[in-house]
Formats: C-alpha cells, sequence, structure tokens
C-alpha cells in the first residue's frame, strides 16, 4: 500500500510494524519469531515455525525497500541472511523444510516460504550455500509436493509420506505457493537465470 500510495503517516506506521517485528517479535536467544504473546509484547510459550522465520524475513527486505532508507535496507538484508542461514539447517535431507523442532512434517507453505527466502538471501549476497539450499527445497517441492492436476499436495509426513488433506480449505490456498512462484521468477529473472516469466 505504501508503495503505491506514499503518505507520512502511513510511512511512519510502516517503520513502526518493522521495529515492532524486529525488536519485539524476533527472538534474538532463539534466533527464531516468537509466536504468541500477552498485551504488552511479552512473549508466551516456546512454540517455533520455521516457515514463519523464513515469511518475516524476506517480507522485510520487501518492506525496508518499500520505506526507501538505505540504512534499513542494509539492516533487513543482514537479518534476512541470518534467518535464511538458521533455515538452511532446517532442512532435511530430502530438501525440505521442517515445521519446527517439534513438527518435523513438511508443510507446502513452509516450503515456499524458504525457497524464497534462499533465493532472497542469494539476490543480496551472491553466496552460493544459499542458492544450493533453494535447489534442494525446490528440488522436495517438484518430488513430494506439486500435484499433477494442478496445486500441490499439503505435505509430508516425518517418513516421507505424502500428507493427505483437502487441496484446499480457510487455511489451504494457493496464496504461499502462488506468491512463491511468481516471486521466485522475478529473482531468477532479476538474477538472469531465466529470460522471460511466462
Amino acid at each position: 500500500l505504501l508503495a503505491l500510495a506514499p503518505n507520512a503517516e502511513l510511512k511512519k506506521n510502516h517503520l513502526a510494524l518493522i521495529k515492532l517485528l524486529q525488536t519485539k517479535i524476533y527472538n534474538n536467544k532463539t534466533g527464531h519469531f516468537d509466536l504468541n504473546f500477552s498485551d504488552n509484547w511479552k512473549a508466551q510459550g516456546d512454540a517455533i515455525s520455521n516457515g514463519l522465520d523464513q515469511e518475516a524475513a524476506w517480507s522485510l527486505v520487501i518492506a525496508a525497500r518499500v520505506q526507501d532508507d538505505d540504512e534499513l535496507i542494509k539492516q533487513a538484508e543482514q537479518f534476512a541472511l541470518k534467518v535464511a542461514a538458521a533455515g538452511l539447517k532446517n532442512l532435511d535431507g530430502t530438501g525440505g523444510l521442517v515445521n519446527s523442532p517439534k513438527d518435523t512434517n513438511k508443510d507446502w507453505w513452509a516450503q515456499s516460504e524458504a525457497l524464497v527466502s534462499f533465493l532472497t538471501a542469494y539476490q543480496i549476497s551472491g553466496d552460493t550455500q544459499y542458492l544450493m539450499g533453494a535447489m534442494r527445497n525446490w528440488g522436495f517441492i517438484k518430488a513430494h509436493l506439486v500435484h499433477p492436476q494442478g496445486d500441490w499436495y499439503w505435505g509430508t509426513d516425518t517418513a516421507g509420506k505424502q500428507r493427505i488433506e483437502p487441496r484446499a480449505n480457510l487455511f489451504k490456498g494457493p496464496l504461499h505457493n502462488g506468491r512463491a512462484m511468481l516471486e521466485a521468477a522475478y529473482r531468477l529473472q532479476v538474477l538472469g537465470a531465466v529470460s522471460t516469466v511466462h
């Protein structure tokens, strides 16, 4: 919204949200975003979501760029690299990002966010560990998630078996994977890895 309709008050509130995510919601001790809070932003519980970590990391880079503040952009990019590096450690042997330490299923949406996060980190740094992470994750997506009739399967369980869940419901729609394909195609085009996006 800020990119399309610049407004001083909106810009101020947008910046406040960026700072809130980085200073109150992200937990430097755990290296993850906390998920549950009291009214005064005190973290409640120890739940972790690797997918939300990755989604927030690349989204904060875009948010900082909309602010058009070089220092904030640099800070958001370094933050994204830190979170993406942690995400690489949460890829299992199949290339899938596990949902959390307590939930080793690999849901479709977490894979979507990891793919974009790793490509964003590679775009920022040129460090091939992130490109390799994106390639491993894409390999998992192609092998285990892409449905032959369109859309993606829900995910796999700990043993690697496809989870049979609704193809779409109030939670599972084309948001994460559709957006991820657009974001990935854009990044690959910027990087010169593809000439056109069809």
